[in-house]
């Protein structure tokens, strides 16, 4: 008999490390790894403010300090800003530079053609019920998670 749990983890391993050394070569040109550029479609998701760097990490599913280094490579090329928050002076706040939003518009509909090209195979009730069983993944592993800070 299939060990589904442990196969699913097993391939969502793989997926995540093909998906990663694929968009590091992609990005290779532009000075960029993949989870830079993620930290940047992170820091464009807040739409009502910049966001602090505990807000990135807390988004990005990833930790402050993690938020931080990448931040201060975005910073060195360019890409993002690094504010001090006008409310609490120890907070940081990031920013998408014009420059990061060209690139952005740049790399639009070729993003798009390779994102309809991986879902090629999938109907929209294959996605919906794909994205439907993603969440609730990231909600288990929310409650695994806040076991380990009790």
């Amino acid at each position: 008999m299939i060990d589904y749990e442990k196969n699913i983890f097993a391939h969502i391993f793989r997926v995540s490390n093909a998906l990663q050394v694929y968009l590091d070569q992609q990005l290779k040109e532009d000075k960029l790894t993949a989870k830079q550029m993620f930290l940047m479609i992170v820091i464009g998701s807040f739409e009502e403010h910049q966001p602090t760097y505990k807000e990135a990490a807390d988004r990005a599913g990833t930790s402050y300090q993690n938020i931080k280094l990448m931040a201060l490579k975005l910073m060195q090329t360019g890409y993002i800003e690094i504010l001090d928050d006008q409310m609490d002076k120890r907070a940081k706040r990031l920013l998408l530079t014009d420059q990061a939003k060209a690139y952005w518009l740049k790399r639009d509909m070729n993003d798009e053609l390779q994102m309809q090209e991986l879902f090629k195979d999938f109907d929209q009730k294959d996605l919906k019920q794909f994205y439907d069983y993603i969440i609730k993944m990231e909600a288990g592993l929310d409650g695994l998670s806040s076991k380990l800070k009790d």
